[in-house]
């Protein structure tokens, strides 16, 4: 089995589509002007000063009933849809290598099988026996280079700001702790937030994650908005949350790290052209794992390998897992 050279068969049958695909996004970005045109006679027409239609109501008034039994919300809701899709479908068909992501709870051996296939350790690929280690999404490149660098990627500030907000919404409802600025972040130290948590165990669970973005702050706030070029010996730093030698000694870099695109060899020749994207853990207490798990199939995924471990004190399939494939 060549294995590069069904990739390239791939990749090259893939992109012979895009000029079709390319066809159905001008088509729908077509229709989609028809309607706006149509909409903004709707609203012409039924405004303060419909002087210009009066005349053609007046000889024709079924023309001014048909305009008002006009309703695009239905259109909308689908051409949305249909137009991400297509989006979606164009990106990944350009795209010339084979997405492959790893997916299933904390402590399945994701990260120990993505270790084995790239070649690198767990001071890259963030590994722990059980625990949630990985701090944030991984995108590893075999390509031919020589030795390895990460490129990170921060979130903006704006899209820091709005990961606080949604952990203080979560936890504390309609509240007056929601932040204008990242500034702000250092004043919600002096707010003595813990005493106001409810006692459940969810809202405790998230207020240890939201108390990372504050307590933290200093470490992250210089970082939001740029992205860094890192050698091997730094990425575990940025992409894990504590050293995989010493489980105390704890990173939180990862807090403002969008995607860490890792480039180096793998070393076996029959990889080919693969990138292997390695996700948070579900089950991991922070917000949101599983949506940017789904968002990761569904916008950086060719193939998904859900990894489950064998347990001989349970059954390795759960309903979460499950419920996961479902």
């Amino acid at each position: 089995m060549n294995i590069p050279k069904q990739i390239d068969e791939i990749v090259l049958h893939r992109q012979e589509k895009l000029p079709q695909i390319q066809q159905m996004i001008e088509r729908l970005e077509n229709v989609n002007n028809v309607i706006q045109k149509l909409e903004k006679v709707c609203q012409d027409a039924f405004s303060e000063k419909p002087q210009i239609y009066e005349s053609l109501f007046n000889q024709c008034p079924e023309i001014a009933e048909n305009l008002r039994l006009v309703n695009t919300k239905s259109f909308r809701q689908k051409y949305e849809k249909v137009q991400e899709t297509l989006n979606q479908l164009y990106n990944r068909f350009s795209r010339k290598q084979i997405h492959i992501s790893f997916v299933g709870r904390a402590g399945q051996g994701k990260s120990l099988v993505m270790q084995k296939i790239s070649g690198l350790s767990g001071d890259i690929i963030p590994s722990s026996n059980g625990s949630d280690c990985t701090g944030t999404k991984s995108i590893i490149t075999n390509q031919d280079t020589t030795g390895v660098h990460a490129e990170i990627i921060f979130y903006s500030k704006n899209e820091y700001k709005d990961i606080v907000n949604k952990y203080i919404q979560e936890i504390f409802g309609n509240s007056t702790y929601e932040i204008n600025s990242v500034e702000e972040i250092s004043v919600l130290k002096q707010c003595n937030l813990e005493t106001k948590v409810e006692s459940n165990a969810q809202k405790q669970s998230l207020f240890l994650q939201l108390n990372k973005y504050i307590e933290h702050s200093d470490v992250v706030l210089p970082l939001l908005g740029t992205t860094q070029t890192i050698p091997a010996e730094e990425i575990e730093s940025y992409v894990a949350q504590y050293s995989h030698l010493d489980k105390s000694h704890k990173y939180y870099k990862y807090l403002g790290v969008k995607v860490a695109n890792i480039k180096c060899q793998f070393p076996f020749s029959q990889c080919g052209k693969i990138v292997l994207v390695d996700t948070i853990g579900l089950g991991d207490t922070a917000l949101d794992i599983r949506e940017k798990m789904l968002s990761t199939v569904s916008e950086d995924s060719d193939a998904i390998v859900m990894m489950t471990r064998p347990d001989p004190q349970r059954p390795s399939i759960v309903q979460y897992d499950i419920d996961i494939v479902n």
